[in-house]
């Protein structure tokens, strides 16, 4: 009976220590999980090159592959090269393509931006080129279709020019996504 003791106590121990480790595993899992972010998500699926589709205001999904993160915005090249730049507060949900397998724990980034531009940045070089652009809104379905012709510190400027080059200025915040081509 003496020597069952010690036994017992060394099973109770391996099984206790078991236990612990479990614990220990779910808390870290969690605690991965709890700290992840849109933007090391983004980030992430760039660096895999992972299809997506990106779910933002109005119901519009922007689906390709994400080539930029920004640091208020996500870049999105699609098939036919068209390019969506996404405001990222406009990001509702971010669904990677269901074809392609994504590691198991890819819910657990909490990287930040790979890149230092802002969405202002990269439209105003589209403005110097006088890019035609489709910009959206977070809280108006209707679209602006024109040249994109100047920025300001939070203002675009895009000339309808099915309206005689009839100019619109939207405010920066404001913006969802802006594309090029039929966007």
């Amino acid at each position: 009976m003496i020597s069952e003791q010690p036994d017992r106590w060394l099973a109770d121990a391996a099984a206790d220590a078991v236990i612990a480790e479990r614990r220990r595993m779910h808390w870290l899992g969690a605690s991965a999980t709890e700290s992840s972010t849109m933007v090391g998500l983004l980030v992430d699926m760039a660096e895999a090159g992972i299809p997506v589709g990106i779910l933002v205001a109005h119901n519009k999904w922007v689906r390709g592959v994400v080539t930029t993160v920004g640091a208020d915005f996500v870049a999105v090249e699609q098939s036919n090269t068209d390019k969506i730049l996404a405001n990222i507060a406009s990001i509702c949900v971010l669904q990677p393509d269901r074809n392609i397998p994504v590691r198991q724990n890819l819910h657990e980034s909490d990287r930040r931006g790979a890149s230092n531009l802002y969405l202002i940045d990269v439209l105003a070089t589209w403005a110097a080129d006088r890019t035609r652009v489709v910009v959206t809104f977070e809280r108006s379905p209707i679209p602006i279709v024109g040249n994109l012709v100047a920025t300001g510190i939070d203002v675009i400027v895009v000339h309808d020019i099915d309206a005689g080059n009839t100019p619109f200025y939207s405010s920066l915040p404001a913006l969802s996504t802006v594309a090029t081509g039929s966007g």
